[in-house]
């Protein structure tokens, strides 16, 4: 079913601040004097060959020297302030085996400590770092982490609503063991599907199986093997949508908090509800107002609401009069008329001005919109915490929007007859059922084309319904694939179309006119029993 390696950006801090241009220079070693460089008398009296310490088998990286004047050279540093060094690193040759007597070099020798001394800082200057190397070498880093960074934000830009589902669907277990039931009368449906999410053995990780049953208590023959259980979700987010716990306009909900959903934990439930039908296939709420999904994605004091998100109709005309407001008269009597609100808010201690009325109204709709609703926030946030669901929502925000708040989003002719294949359905090339079938796909695509044009009384949404048990295609997509298959007349008098919303798959009626494919379209879809039986 169906989200990295990335770099800290605190990785770009230096490890040391020796490999920082800017910081200060090594300095140099401290000399000692206890025990004296050895070096080897050449045959050419021009060159000096470094040779080993005595009784040492290898180079040392300490180069003792005495000075001209007897004294050692001291300094603050110590030998490990330096990185060690090897002389055959130094001076890129390997030391010359010695054939001839060590001489000790002391002060006032023809080599003496000048000599020496100079060659050694000549050494030391090499190991000092190069700005311009060191400033290379952050480049090569900086580029590095950032090319890092943007494969990381290829792959978040590569992710999709689906992908991201289908990952957290591999948790559920699909046995027949873990299994949790809900057995729904249609005309009861709530309280059928409380009884499910609040039983005990209830877990959000097993698969769903859904049966609906006809008023009588007769068993309506949907059993679920995929498609009672998407119409299920389906209804579930339509009943939720205009449950007490939101208010507001259909297409914008916020919160409406009541004590009675509380104290029976409604808000944790409601969101509970949301993130199961997201990873079970189902559809998401596409109802919530932007203010309460940007409260539930970046928290409460990231958000500023707006006049435009208090719900209550009368209260928002008591505001927006205090707002318009343009001399003391008039604001004086907006805010008298007011006062229960501002009282209820803690805003009743001050008396606004013409300067701070803008303050004024921020510091009650903030109250009504967030601080009084903090504790349903919390609770609809923990339960759209069930399956992970609310941390991938907040890592992937644009994503998920659409998901959750509403938008203008309709099928089109283009859409449904994408996504009702017919090519495994047709008969081979050449037989007369492959004529008839590419004549009843014409018709079928007119029919399409007619209810976009709004020329019959079926809509796009109701086919996909009879199909699918869905009026819109679920984030999740739909599994498996819809398909478009073709029913003949048997004998049985008119040809209807009948779907399997299980599999997701529409049968349309072979005939011979266009007139009589309309009509027996339209009468078996108005006519079917709540899910796409006939």
């Amino acid at each position: 079913m169906e989200e990295d390696k990335s770099i800290d950006p605190a990785t770009t801090k230096r490890a040391h601040d020796g490999n920082n241009c800017n910081s200060p220079k090594p300095r140099k070693r401290r000399i000692k004097e206890e025990e004296p460089i050895v070096i080897e008398d050449s045959c050419d009296d021009s060159e000096i060959q470094f040779g080993r310490r005595q009784g040492s088998n290898c180079l040392d990286d300490t180069i003792p020297v005495e000075s001209s004047m007897g004294d050692s050279i001291q300094d603050d540093s110590s030998d490990s302030d330096l990185p060690h060094l090897t002389m055959s690193s130094l001076v890129g040759a390997e030391p010359v085996p010695s054939t001839s007597t060590p001489v000790e070099v002391t002060a006032g020798a023809s080599r003496g400590g000048d000599g020496i001394y100079r060659t050694y800082v000549d050494l030391i200057n090499q190991i000092t770092p190069d700005c311009s190397e060191d400033d290379d070498d952050d480049d090569d880093l900086q580029a590095a982490i950032t090319q890092s960074l943007n494969e990381h934000n290829a792959d978040q830009d590569h992710a999709t609503v689906q992908s991201l589902l289908e990952e957290l669907g591999t948790k559920i277990r699909y046995t027949d063991e873990a299994c949790c039931y809900f057995n729904i009368s249609r005309n009861h449906f709530w309280e059928g599907a409380m009884r499910g999410f609040k039983r005990k053995s209830y877990s959000p990780y097993n698969r769903m199986k859904v049966k609906f049953t006809d008023d009588i208590g007769q068993d309506e023959g949907a059993v679920d093997t995929g498609g009672p259980k998407r119409e299920f979700l389906r209804l579930l987010m339509r009943h939720l949508k205009d449950s007490l716990i939101f208010e507001g306009h259909p297409h914008a909900k916020v919160l409406s908090v009541r004590k009675k959903a509380m104290d029976e934990d409604l808000y944790y439930i409601a969101g509970r509800m949301i993130a199961v039908s997201l990873v079970h296939g189902g559809p998401g709420p596409q109802f919530f107002w932007c203010a309460l999904y940007n409260t539930l994605v970046f928290g409460v004091e990231s958000v500023q609401p707006t006049i435009e998100d208090i719900a209550n109709q009368t209260t928002k005309d008591k505001l927006e009069a205090i707002l318009n407001a343009t001399t003391e008269e008039q604001l004086s009597i907006a805010v008298d008329k007011a006062d229960a609100l501002a009282t209820m808010t803690g805003a009743g201690h001050t008396i606004p001005t013409l300067q701070s009325k803008d303050e004024f109204v921020g510091d009650i709709i903030k109250f009504l919109v967030i601080t009084s609703n903090l504790g349903a926030y919390q609770r609809l946030k923990a339960g759209l915490s069930t399956l992970n669901v609310m941390e991938t929502v907040i890592s992937h925000p644009t994503l998920f929007r659409e998901v959750f708040v509403h938008t203008e989003k309709d099928l089109t002719v283009q859409t449904m007859t994408a996504l009702f294949d017919a090519s495994q359905s047709v008969s081979p090339e050449g037989s007369n059922k492959r004529s008839e079938e590419s004549q009843v796909l014409s018709f079928w695509e007119d029919y399409l084309v007619e209810i976009q044009d709004a020329e019959t009384e079926v809509t796009l949404r109701d086919i996909l319904i009879f199909a699918t048990g869905l009026d819109n295609i679920p984030p999740l997509g739909f599994s498996p694939s819809p398909t478009l298959e073709f029913v003949r007349d048997e004998g049985c008098g008119r040809i209807l179309p009948s779907a399997n919303t299980c599999g997701n798959v529409l049968r349309i009626p072979v005939v011979k006119s266009y007139e009589l494919f309309k009509e027996n379209m339209g009468y078996g879809i108005f006519n079917s029993p709540g899910f796409g039986q006939v």
